[in-house]
């Protein structure tokens, strides 16, 4: 019980985190490849636009649900057994995902040790029962609860996929934005280059982005020439700068978008 509380709240935070306003920061966010929300705010933290945090929020609500039947009927203690094997066949992904980011997310590792420690508790305990159910009949036992999941993630994709926020003002700001010169300087394992093109969405593809590292992080030429220090860092044809997460409406501000 003490596991699926703990991941809950640790994966609510997540999804707070992935939406975390512009410059704001996250308390695990100890340096430049230790860092939640450089992981959090990813190509990789969403599954369709649908947080996948928000997908372990439910991957933990259901392991408490089913705890809690485990209690009354033994033979949800084999249902809880197979359902912390498909949550550790899931956490592969991210924990792949992070090698391809060179990064470590520390909550989102508590998260993977959970799941973890729950394979291993379920797996001795299934071990112990005397009648262990067949498949078919842990299947009658919980499979309205799983129809009820599929749907309510069906309906988070609909919702994610087709709840529109302003993406035409988006691309307004965006293309405004290239067209009076103001160029976009980054880095890929910044994390608040990350929220930063997170802010602008499908949108992006029309900023003039600027990659200043290499892929051993070392700047390339034309930053150094720049002297960019600090990323994200905005250019103006004026030759004034932004530097740090900015708002759409400071940006449109600063480039005197109408």
């Amino acid at each position: 019980m003490i596991i699926g509380i703990l991941g809950l709240l640790i994966s609510l935070y997540l999804v707070e985190n992935h939406y975390n306003a512009a410059g704001k920061s996250s308390s695990c966010d100890l340096s430049e490849s230790v860092s939640c929300s450089l992981v959090n705010s990813s190509k990789y933290a969403e599954f369709f636009h649908t947080p996948v945090a928000l997908l372990g929020v439910l991957w933990f609500l259901m392991f408490l649900l089913l705890i809690n039947k485990a209690f009354k009927k033994t033979i949800f203690i084999t249902i809880i057994h197979y359902w912390a094997i498909f949550g550790f066949l899931s956490i592969l992904y991210f924990i792949w995902a992070e090698i391809q980011l060179k990064a470590l997310c520390p909550y989102c590792t508590i998260v993977h040790f959970l799941i973890l420690l729950s394979v291993i508790l379920t797996f001795f305990i299934h071990k112990k029962q005397e009648q262990k159910p067949t498949f078919k009949e842990s299947w009658k036992a919980v499979r309205v609860w799983i129809y009820l999941l599929i749907l309510l993630v069906l309906l988070f994709l609909l919702f994610f996929n087709y709840y529109l926020p302003p993406k035409q003002q988006q691309e307004q700001i965006a293309k405004c934005l290239t067209e009076k010169g103001v160029k976009f300087y980054g880095a890929y394992w910044c994390s608040h280059c990350a929220k930063q093109k997170q802010l602008f969405g499908s949108a992006l593809k029309y900023i003039e982005y600027v990659e200043c590292s290499l892929p051993d992080r070392t700047q390339t030429p034309i930053c150094i020439e720049l002297g960019i220090k600090t990323y994200p860092t905005w250019i103006f044809s004026d030759g004034t700068r932004l530097t740090g997460e900015q708002s759409l409406e400071k940006l449109k501000t600063q480039a005197g978008c109408i």
